[in-house]
């Protein structure tokens, strides 16, 4: 490995594999209905699984129909919820204090569920979707829905 990064032009060596030691960590632990979620700790974005999953665990997501426009609306807003506490909390718990007994409690979960805005209901007018990609040799494609198509080579 470290003969390959440095003929790659890479800064691993091998006096920086020997130094290297994992250490194991207790899982971090959610519920959904009657599973448990375990995850990897807060050093990483894991725990959002959790805490997304025990936020709608007493909502009917097979209800709403799967990938429906209420379904992806309940789920993308729980997801950020569970982001934004990310990113307000998480971090390498080495260096930082970060509550992950409070974010994984059935009562917060609870609360932040009552924070969800209201379900779409109805029609609801498209809007534009674009992607974006680039290669390895800087050459860039975009598109929108609304036909607009502009590709860049960057320099």
């Amino acid at each position: 490995m470290a003969r390959f990064s440095r003929e790659q032009g890479g800064l691993l060596t091998l006096e920086d594999l020997n130094e290297f030691s994992v250490k194991v960590e207790p899982p971090e632990v959610g519920r959904y209905r009657d599973y448990e979620v375990y995850t990897c700790g807060p050093w990483c974005q894991a725990p959002v699984v959790a805490q997304t999953l025990q936020m709608l665990a007493d909502d009917d997501l097979a209800g709403l129909g799967h990938n429906s426009l209420d379904y992806a609306y309940l789920v993308s807003q729980a997801l950020n919820l569970s982001f934004s506490d990310r990113d307000r909390f998480y971090g390498d718990p080495d260096h930082i204090e970060v509550p992950m007994a409070g974010l994984l409690s059935a009562d917060y979960t609870r609360d932040r569920r009552q924070a969800l805005p209201a379900a779409v209901t109805g029609f609801q007018e498209q809007d534009t979707s674009s992607t974006c990609v680039m290669d390895r040799w800087g050459n860039a494609f975009t598109a929108a829905s609304t036909n607009h198509v502009s590709v860049y080579e960057l320099a």
